[in-house]
């Protein structure tokens, strides 16, 4: 097998293919059977490659607009925690997150972090880890 085709590049490439155009794959529903496309120049590797450059360190094929296709101006190379937070599911913004930092800042001493984790997660309707992880500044990071 050609070395290309073993490269981080190459394998993005042919996933996002996959998840836009074959119907069997397990990604295909939240894909192409939602009308994400890939733009026709991107249809042959090379083209993909000189649009996106090589993959620096860590990162992941992103579409900044979940509901476009992959095209130069709405990809890039994003980190893991980046790409998370671009989900459609996800259920923060960055706005929801300022105000996540705010009003645990805001608490008043005596009330544990661990509690105020707790409450926020029920307001905000995530995981009580994920306000830790806010707070700790592992993701969303301002």
């Amino acid at each position: 097998m050609p070395k290309r085709f073993r490269t981080k590049e190459y394998i993005a490439w042919r996933n996002m293919m996959v998840r836009c155009y074959n119907e069997g794959s397990s990604g295909y529903q939240n894909y192409g059977g939602r009308g994400i496309k890939v733009c026709l120049e991107w249809h042959t590797y090379s083209s993909f490659l000189r649009d996106m450059g090589v993959s620096p360190l860590g990162t992941q094929l992103d579409r900044k607009d979940n509901e476009a296709g992959y095209f130069k101006e709405n990809c890039h190379w994003a980190s893991p925690a980046q790409n998370a937070q671009n989900r459609r599911n996800n259920k923060l913004t960055a706005e929801k997150v300022k105000w996540i930092r705010a009003i645990s800042a805001s608490v008043r001493a005596g009330v544990t972090r661990n509690r105020v984790c707790k409450i926020l997660a029920v307001v905000f309707g995530v995981s009580k880890n994920e306000i830790h992880q806010i707070l700790d500044n592992k993701i969303w990071k301002e």
